[in-house]
């Protein structure tokens, strides 16, 4: 197997991206052996270029994007770029994401259980601040529950974030173009939506990743990340059953009351994303 690593930072060098160190110790073998990786991408979404010392690591790509793409431009061409390489498969990781030391040989314990099955995806169990985030189940009314480790690996249907998740570059590729509009949030949901139209196979590796999940701690977010979650989440929602568009209002409602209450700012950056939603819907 061959394994490609897309790596995505913004405002970050790479000395302070916590997967860098475990990176650079993985890119000699073969995913078969549980040795790591053979090609890594870089993507740097910074207004200017922070992640030059990428450059000077054997087999490693380097694409500065100062626009600031996002996960939709770095994984259309992490995909892209996995696809000519020949590699099978493409490991995506956030800048804030840290990789255990058992990543690797998980991944390749995985594989070889999986024996002739064609597996679209592999997630690990993904964590933040000791919570679990990924793998989650999408329930009938559109909303985003983390599993719980107890028989996890049953549910169906599944979703999880993109850092840590390895894809098969033939599935991503399919999936690709990405919708216009997707930025940087529910790109992920949105892969595993088209995985799961296609019947596509997703196991749970046996390892866990902490990652900081900022959309978890509003008090964070900025008006442009405000928006990409709200567009995000709308354009996954379209995507599902009556049931999900139907109760879609209603969850914003109750996040805009939440808003008004803990965080003024967003509420009114949220009420004008409805007003502006609203005006295009008339």
């Amino acid at each position: 197997m061959k394994l490609a690593v897309l790596l995505v930072v913004f405002e970050r060098d790479l000395e302070e991206v916590p997967s860098w160190p475990r990176l650079l110790q993985s890119n000699t073998g073969r995913i078969g052996d549980g040795s790591g990786w053979q090609m890594l991408i870089v993507y740097d979404n910074s207004p200017r270029p922070r992640a030059l010392a990428a450059r000077d690591v054997p087999e490693c790509l380097y694409v500065h994007d100062p626009s600031n793409g996002g996960t939709a431009a770095a994984s259309s061409v992490g995909a892209d770029l996995a696809r000519q390489s020949g590699a099978d498969w493409l490991l995506m990781l956030d800048h804030d994401t840290a990789l255990p030391s058992n990543f690797f040989q998980s991944l390749a314990r995985a594989e070889a259980e999986a024996g002739s099955s064609v597996v679209a995806a592999f997630v690990p169990w993904v964590t933040d601040r000791g919570s679990v985030v990924s793998p989650a189940k999408v329930s009938v009314a559109g909303s985003i529950q983390p599993l719980s480790r107890a028989g996890g690996d049953r549910v169906s249907p599944l979703t999880a974030i993109a850092s840590g998740c390895v894809l098969r570059v033939s599935v991503l590729t399919s999936l690709m173009p990405l919708p216009p509009g997707l930025w940087l949030d529910y790109v992920d949901h949105w892969i595993f939506a088209g995985i799961r139209a296609q019947k596509g196979d997703v196991r749970i590796l046996d390892t866990t990743l902490e990652h900081d999940l900022s959309i978890a701690h509003p008090e964070s977010l900025s008006r442009r990340r405000l928006m990409s979650v709200l567009d995000g989440e709308a354009r996954f929602v379209a995507s599902l059953g009556w049931q999900a568009r139907w109760a879609h209002p209603f969850r914003l409602a109750r996040r805009l009351m939440r808003y008004l209450v803990f965080r003024p700012r967003l509420a009114t950056w949220m009420a004008g994303w409805l007003v502006s939603r609203r005006r295009v819907a008339s």
